[in-house]
């Protein structure tokens, strides 16, 4: 009964919530317009604004019969499907994390921090239907949502600790001697390339805290200092990116989402080496991990596109990969983790060549946004990291012998 009311709930929020994920993917990219203003929405043909009778999402379109009420001229059926779609992904995320991942795997109770980790989640999702249909339509990938969804990943990883979750190595804690482990659990999850991955990454940890200085403070004074340390890089990040920009880009806005991402990176690092030095044992726990896994997907996202891009430049003599994407897939990495951002761009190409090749056979049409295929791939892998290494184990498996 739980599931089937968190489920109800969750589409009738979706259906809400694309009604104004609509508003977002019109307004955003255009200049003169915000989210916020005008506050009513209008009719992008005659700007009438539009009561709240014919804003019912899904079913004010149909009974208009997808027609503006003012002037009669036809509202696209992309408006509809955009709350249908936003409302059958909400919900397929709920059912995917919150009832088989948080309830399930993680055994996890329900309560308010659990709900609240799921609409975080939910929220970067929608954030991410904004920016696939933004760029299929302009290829553009807005910085509200690309930088903006890296602050928001960054800083929800460390509050919502479940949101950086390992499938593999929970199921290999369940699978003891005598226990009966539900078939659809991996008790071989400990040999995975996710599970060597995330070994990997406590690994370097736990070498950092070797090399690095320690020092014997007490629990107040440490925090005192790492609190610093955290505000004078975020200054510091801050200040030189913004030199950085005057001088690289002088004709250019103040770029404040850019601007306090350097910081936040800058101080966030900082933050976790300063950690390991004055903290005993932080090299064990969960927020280490999650912070230093984020920062490293960031990284591997960001900085493969950015050399494919630059390499394809070189070869085709003209720009291969735009900016927004390095962005998007520095968002990616951060969600996924820095081996979900090498199988998300990886998918991402198959689902592209898929697409792209038959498109251009029949259209001609050699431009096709690569933004909407990072997004799909990069949400499938975060969710279903065990489909991901049981398709790469097949995979590998053919070439074994």
């Amino acid at each position: 009964m739980y599931e089937i009311l968190v489920v109800a709930i969750t589409v009738v929020f979706g259906l809400c919530a694309g009604s104004f994920l609509n508003v977002c993917i019109w307004r955003l990219p255009r200049e003169g317009l915000s989210v916020s203003k005008p506050r009513r929405s209008f009719c992008p043909s005659c700007e009438a604004k539009i009561s709240w009778r014919d804003n019912i999402p899904v079913l004010s379109w149909l009974l208009l019969r997808g027609r503006c009420r003012a002037c009669e001229k036809p509202i696209s059926i992309r408006y509809p499907l955009v709350e249908l779609l936003t409302a059958a992904v909400c919900a397929l995320v709920v059912w995917r994390f919150h009832l088989q991942i948080q309830l399930g795997v993680l055994e996890q109770q329900p309560g308010l921090g659990v709900v609240v980790s799921c609409i975080a989640l939910l929220a970067l999702v929608c954030a991410l239907l904004v920016a696939a249909f933004v760029d299929a339509d302009l290829r553009i990938l807005p910085d509200e949502i690309t930088v903006g969804g890296m602050h928001f990943v960054l800083l929800a990883m460390l509050v919502f600790q479940d949101l950086r979750f390992s499938l593999a190595s929970k199921a290999a804690e369940r699978a003891l001697p005598g226990n009966l482990v539900p078939p659809s659990i991996d008790t071989t999850g400990g040999h995975s390339i996710t599970s060597m991955v995330e070994g990997a990454v406590r690994d370097a940890l736990g070498g950092l805290s070797g090399i690095l200085p320690g020092w014997e403070l007490s629990t107040g004074p440490a925090i005192a200092v790492l609190a610093l340390l955290v505000l004078f890089f975020f200054l510091s990040g801050s200040f030189c990116y913004h030199l950085y920009r005057r001088w690289r880009l002088p004709d250019e806005s103040n770029g404040f989402f850019d601007v306090s991402l350097a910081g936040l990176l800058c101080a966030l690092s900082a933050g976790l080496l300063g950690a390991l030095c004055v903290l005993p044992g932080f090299e064990d726990s969960r927020i280490a991990y999650n912070l230093a896994s984020t920062l490293l997907g960031m990284l591997t996202g960001s900085g493969l596109v950015f050399l494919i891009g630059v390499v394809g430049t070189f070869v085709f003599r003209k720009p291969a990969m735009g900016f927004g994407d390095v962005k998007l897939m520095g968002l990616l990495g951060g969600l996924a983790g820095c081996w979900g951002a090498l199988t998300a761009f990886f998918l991402a190409c198959i689902l592209g060549s898929i697409v792209g090749i038959p498109r251009r056979l029949i259209s001609g049409d050699r431009h096709l946004s690569f933004g909407p295929f990072l997004i799909i791939s990069g949400v499938f892998v975060y969710l279903w990291p065990d489909a991901v290494d049981s398709a790469l184990d097949w995979y590998s498996g053919l070439f074994s012998g």
